[in-house]
């Protein structure tokens, strides 16, 4: 049986862990958004209109996120 002073308490604690998730969801979610390539390579990826080329547009998103023009926000 579950007392009244013991039901606060486990309804305290799901509440925290309900608003930790909550406050690093939101954190992850405004990563910053960085090239991950050195900025000669994405400078000449993003001259060269190869961002969106359909043949180097996955490796311009996971490498120059940045300077192609990926970020969201």
């Amino acid at each position: 049986v579950i007392r009244a002073a013991q039901f606060d308490m486990i309804f305290y604690i799901v509440c925290a862990l309900f608003l930790l998730n909550a406050f690093t969801t939101e954190a992850a979610a405004y990563e910053r958004c960085l090239d991950e390539a050195p900025p000669e390579y994405c400078d000449d990826m993003f001259q060269s209109d190869l961002c969106a080329a359909p043949r180097y547009r996955e490796l311009a998103e996971k490498l120059c996120k940045e300077t192609c023009g990926f970020c969201r926000g």
